[in-house]
C-alpha cells in the first residue's frame, strides 16, 4: 500500500486538512454521486462551474481547496490540493478561554472566531503561497457544531466564494474525519472499521 505522508500535526482541536480532505474524498472516491446538499448556497463538486482560466478542470490533481473548521472552539483554515497534498493548515486555539470558562461558553467562542477568522484564513493562503484566486473552491464545515460558532465559518466562506466567484461545498466534519484514512492511501479499497463520538 502506498499511503501519503503523516500530516503534520501542530496542536489544537481542530483538523482543518480534514474538512478539504472530506469534500475532496466524497467527489473523488464515492461510487456514485455526493448526495445533494441542502442549502442551495452550497454545491457539490460535481457541479463546479469550469470557467474561463479553468480552476475546476477534470484532473483533480489541479484543484486547490481553501478548508475553513470554526465548530467549536478553535478556529482552523488549510489548503489542499487534489491530489491530497496539505500545503499549509492554521489553527487558532481558545484554550485560555476554556481555562477560564471552564469550557466551551458559545458566546465567547463565536467571538474568539469573529476576532481570528480572517488572520486564521489569510495566514493559511500565504503559508501555501496561494491567493483566492488561486482556489478552486471553498469547503466549510456546516455541521455538526455551535450553531454560533459555525455561521462564522459559514460567513467567511461565503464572503471569499462572492468576491472571487468561487462555489461553496459544505461539509459534515464527522464524514471528514472518517474519510481521512482513505485520504492518505492510494489503495480505496482498504477496509476501515471506525467509530465516531
Amino acid at each position: 500500500r502506498e499511503c501519503k505522508a503523516e500530516p503534520r500535526w501542530n496542536g489544537g482541536h481542530s483538523f482543518p486538512h480534514l474538512i478539504a480532505a472530506g469534500l475532496l474524498l466524497r467527489r473523488l472516491l464515492a461510487p456514485a454521486p455526493s448526495p445533494p446538499v441542502r442549502s442551495p448556497t452550497f454545491r457539490s463538486l460535481s457541479t463546479m462551474p469550469s470557467a474561463a482560466g479553468s480552476r475546476a478542470t477534470p484532473d483533480h490533481g489541479n484543484l486547490l481547496m481553501l478548508g475553513i473548521e470554526t465548530s467549536c472552539d478553535d478556529t482552523a483554515a488549510a489548503v489542499v490540493r487534489g491530489d491530497g497534498e496539505i500545503l499549509s493548515q492554521v489553527v487558532s486555539s481558545q484554550e485560555d478561554l476554556l481555562v477560564r470558562w471552564g469550557g466551551v461558553a458559545p458566546k465567547m467562542a463565536e467571538e474568539a472566531h469573529l476576532l481570528a477568522i480572517d488572520r486564521v484564513v489569510q495566514k493559511a493562503l500565504d503559508n501555501a503561497n496561494v491567493s483566492e484566486s488561486d482556489l478552486s473552491a471553498v469547503a466549510v464545515t456546516v455541521g455538526p457544531g455551535l450553531s454560533l460558532c459555525l455561521r462564522v465559518g459559514v460567513h467567511k466562506a461565503r464572503k471569499i466564494a462572492k468576491s472571487f466567484h468561487l462555489p461553496i461545498v459544505g461539509v459534515h466534519h464527522m464524514e471528514a474525519q472518517a474519510l481521512v484514512s482513505r485520504f492518505r492511501c492510494d489503495n480505496t479499497k482498504i477496509a476501515i472499521s471506525l467509530m465516531l463520538v
